[in-house]
């Protein structure tokens, strides 16, 4: 038979509980790390949707009766002169954009016409404006509606002018200086004038 010495059983004790209290350990470790990942996680996309809002709210500002849409297109990514003088324009809470012009008009870009008309709408959006209605670009003898306009962020050197499944690409060169909005056609950053035909 076997005798159970009093020593052997504590030995027996101290190992199964030693056992125990490594496994417990190991567990609650696990636990710990799994929740200073998931906290590290959110508290992460927390701040950095909390930084977003900070900017976008700080650099996106709507209409301000101070200021022309010229001015205000830089704070979406746009260059300055993107689209000519106009009368009056709104933009809303939700980014809905009516711009008034005094008449219709054109100008000359790259080698397409441009035609703008008397009230243009759109959705201006951070670094894209969509939903666009009343800006039309002539290819070859056709008028065909621009839908959206896109630029790079940070914003790089060229505009994106989406023309149903066509893409165009303009330089940013050529919305550099405001145009003024007159009857006619108005050739880039010259300063001729050629009457509507």
């Amino acid at each position: 038979m076997y005798k159970i010495n009093f020593n052997n059983l504590d030995y027996i004790r101290y190992k199964l509980h030693t056992i125990k209290f490594k496994k417990l350990k190991s567990k609650f470790n696990c636990f710990r790390l799994q929740t200073k990942k998931t906290m590290s996680n959110s508290t992460a996309t927390f701040f950095f949707f909390f930084v977003f809002l900070l900017v976008v709210s700080s650099t996106v500002s709507v209409a301000d009766p101070e200021k022309t849409i010229n001015e205000i297109l830089p704070s979406f990514g746009f260059p300055l002169g993107l689209l000519p003088d106009s009368v009056s324009y709104t933009l809303s809470d939700e980014r809905s954009l009516i711009v008034q012009f005094a008449s219709s008009c054109q100008i000359q870009l790259d080698d397409d016409l441009v035609s703008y008309d008397k009230t243009i709408s759109a959705t201006l959006k951070l670094g894209r404006i969509d939903n666009l209605e009343g800006m039309k670009i002539r290819k070859l003898l056709i008028w065909l509606n621009v839908d959206s306009i896109q630029v790079d962020l940070p914003p790089g050197g060229s505009i994106y002018f989406k023309i149903g499944l066509i893409n165009k690409t303009v330089g940013v060169e050529e919305f550099k200086n405001v145009h003024p909005c007159v009857a006619g056609v108005r050739y880039g950053n010259r300063n001729s004038t050629i009457p509507d035909v």
